[in-house]
């Protein structure tokens, strides 16, 4: 759990907070307006809001301290650090090559080549195939806990500074190193927009990004340096 939230402080702070893993106050908050399809109320957001700031976390020792009514939300970072371990297990096992998909968070490790491929966020069938050797990879979407509202979009993926769900991404998909990278980076990409994440992408060794971002009624691909 340590290693886990020392990873999730770093990633926070190489995006000046996009990533945080304090936001459990927002999330919870916006699960019931997920059911009602009804926006939330803006006092109280900006409430939730002051509860939010990952600088507040200290780590010492084996022990972690937060203020009162501070809480965590490990969703966007957990999985790829579950799998992992899992890897290391495996290989530990004497397994040479695999895959571990958990939920569309991908490894796929070994001496071949292995084939992902993300899907169309805005209609069916896929939008690119990936190919990925000893690396993770995953994809954050708008497109699958959502609700729209007066023809807006509002989505699971909560921008910790504004409080409301972020926009102009559809899709961001991450290949990266290890797991635990690509989760977390996917995340915190697609909360940070097209140019600020390509930017923080370009600053991480071994992160390549592919985005789908909407414009108009129209969907606009991007890519980082190294996507084939």
């Amino acid at each position: 759990f340590k290693n886990l939230l020392t990873k999730a402080i770093e990633i926070a702070k190489k995006s000046n907070g996009a990533f945080d893993v304090t936001i459990l106050p927002l999330t919870q908050f916006w699960r019931n307006y997920f059911k009602t399809k009804e926006l939330p109320d803006s006092f109280e957001l900006k409430q939730r809001l002051s509860l939010i700031d990952f600088r507040q976390i200290r780590i010492q020792g084996d022990s972690v301290y937060l203020p009162d009514s501070f809480k965590l939300d490990l969703g966007g970072i957990a999985v790829g650090y579950c799998i992992d371990r899992a890897v290391t297990v495996l290989k530990q096992a004497g397994i040479k090559t695999g895959l571990i998909d958990a939920g569309g968070d991908i490894f796929g490790f070994g001496n071949r080549k292995w084939k992902v491929a993300v899907k169309n966020p805005r209609g069916e069938g896929l939008i690119k195939t990936f190919s990925i050797q000893n690396q993770g990879i995953a994809t954050s979407g708008d497109y699958e806990k959502f609700f729209i509202k007066d023809g807006v979009r509002y989505h699971h993926i909560i921008n910790p500074k504004t409080g409301y769900p972020a926009k102009e991404c559809c899709s961001v998909t991450v290949i990266a190193p290890d797991a635990i990278s690509a989760d977390a980076y996917s995340t915190t990409i697609f909360v940070l927009g097209v140019k600020d994440g390509l930017a923080l992408a370009e600053k991480v060794d071994g992160l390549k990004v592919f985005i789908v971002a909407e414009k108009n009624g129209n969907l606009n691909q991007y890519q980082s340096a190294g996507i084939e």
